[in-house]
């Protein structure tokens, strides 16, 4: 029997979360490799290919994973033969999923014959996820975190190494989309038999009748949050290939990776922390919930105000600088960077939602914005293309922060004077440093690209993009300061975010 303790979770959570970070900046490293040297068509069929295939997923896991994980740890005892039971289930899903992929995507999408081989490889990938996410789950329900933190750095690793390979000797997409291939059947191997190694049983499918009739009638209410985060996170991409191609969607991948990438690093690293807290409060003290929300939300906003207008601002010469294949995005990809704001305030609102035990509140809110994110990017894109999904994208999550509010304002004062300050400090400090950034990209236009990646040009375009972004975030720094928007508290506290 496994032991539970508070201690084991802080451990496994500094784990994962190290394995996590690491990954995610070998993914990111990864991704600028292959969007710097391949073409947008080429990027967009890959990506795209990819996002097709994951949104087919929803339909071979719907909710047994998290079901398995919280009746694993309820009884461990049964817990392979529930995991037997999860692979019964999920072998018969994914084969009535492969069949509905292969009959509807070539119906909503004009595949290309290497697009149709893409998706070939990126629906085997998903297939092969499927049965690791049911080790996954039984691993988590012992709070054995070790073996997915490494399986983890070995999938990215395995992916890197080959995919770095192919790209280097063949720049093929096929062979790069090989890559993950391998790399995620890896990773399978290593997590299922580690699971197998750690329960001590076989956790190959045996079509148990009861179990199966068990497991069955649970699956729905784990199916709903899963259904609309995976919809939310793959359909701006599929409905842009099979409404504007695959260029669009190389394009796009740009700044979708750039605010996912910011989204994971500030935000995630606070929700962590806040979370926990903010329920122990909402039993407790709900004095000292408003102060943590109040001071969350703040900082989140001090953060993400600056970093959303300072990086749209400088959109074309960081264009020019790290993907000048991609200059056509800048008009996109500036209204997504000024989004940021609404992509990390809802992490302050959706805790505190889940936090006062209005969870249900949370899931529906996240639902009404993935419905309008589905049909404002069903009107745009046929008529701006990949400036309509970024526009779904920026007002999809203005109207989440929106629903989230609305749900708490009668839970909790808002509108208090600590946020006042954050707010109103906040914003002005933003506008007088904005006002600097449009008078130096007035006074000196960005110097002309040098050839080679440490010519004279390349450097100076570097050190323009830099000292721009530089004076800015120092004036609104010091604006903060002047005004006390910022408390030596609050600084504190931003700077542990950034430790984590």
């Amino acid at each position: 029997m496994a032991v539970h303790s508070t201690e084991k979770v802080v451990k496994n959570t500094l784990l994962y979360t190290a394995a996590t970070v690491a990954q995610k900046a070998i993914s990111f490293v990864y991704f600028f490799i292959l969007s710097s040297n391949l073409a947008p068509e080429k990027l967009g069929a890959y990506t795209g290919m990819l996002a097709v295939a994951s949104l087919a997923s929803i339909g071979m896991d719907l909710g047994l994973t998290p079901l398995l994980t919280r009746e694993a740890a309820r009884d461990e005892e049964q817990a392979a033969s529930k995991l037997r039971a999860v692979y019964s289930i999920k072998i018969p899903l994914i084969f009535v999923t492969q069949i509905a992929l292969w009959l509807i995507a070539p119906i909503l999408i004009d595949l290309t014959k290497t697009e149709t081989l893409l998706l070939l490889g990126a629906s085997l990938i998903v297939s092969i996820d499927a049965f690791t996410a049911g080790s996954y789950a039984v691993l988590r329900a012992r709070q054995n975190i070790r073996v997915e933190s490494k399986a983890i750095l070995i999938f990215q690793s395995t992916v890197f190494v080959s995919g770095l390979i192919a790209l280097l000797t063949t720049k093929n997409i096929l062979f790069i989309m090989a890559a993950l291939v391998l790399g995620t059947s890896t990773n399978a191997f290593y997590t299922i038999r580690s699971a197998r190694r750690i329960l001590g049983e076989k956790i190959a499918p045996d079509f148990d009748r009861k179990r199966i009739k068990q497991t069955l009638p649970l699956m729905p209410a784990f199916a709903s949050a899963g259904i609309f985060t995976k919809i939310y996170q793959q359909a701006d991409v599929v409905l842009l290939r099979a409404l504007a191609g695959a260029h669009s969607v190389g394009l796009y991948s740009i700044p979708a990776k750039v605010t996912t990438a910011l989204q994971t690093l500030i935000p995630g690293a606070m929700s962590a922390a806040i979370y926990p807290t903010m329920s122990n409060f909402a039993k407790t003290d709900r004095n000292r919930l408003q102060t943590l929300f109040t001071s969350t939300f703040g900082i989140l906003y001090l953060l993400s105000l600056p970093i959303g207008i300072f990086l749209a601002l400088l959109t074309p010469p960081i264009l020019e600088l790290v993907w000048p294949r991609y200059a056509a995005i800048a008009p996109a990809m500036r209204i997504m960077l000024l989004t940021i704001p609404f992509l990390f305030l809802p992490y302050s609102t959706g805790s505190l939602l889940n936090a006062l035990g209005l969870e249900k509140r949370n899931s529906v809110n996240r639902g009404v914005m993935t419905a309008l994110s589905v049909g404002l990017n069903l009107v745009l894109i046929p008529i701006f293309g990949v400036l309509g999904s970024a526009i779904a994208f920026i007002l999809a999550n203005a109207l989440l922060l929106c629903l989230d509010i609305v749900g708490l304002r009668r839970q909790i004062r808002l509108w208090n004077s600590e946020m006042k300050r954050f707010i109103l400090g906040s914003s002005f400090s933003a506008l007088t440093a904005t006002i600097l950034g449009l008078a130096l990209l007035n006074f000196s236009a960005a110097p002309e690209r040098g050839i080679g990646v440490f010519s004279f040009g390349t450097l100076r375009l570097f050190a323009y993009v830099a000292f721009v972004f530089m004076a800015c975030a120092s004036l609104y720094a010091a604006t903060l300061l002047l005004t006390k928007t910022l408390s030596q508290t609050d600084a504190q506290a931003v700077k542990q975010i950034f430790k984590r």
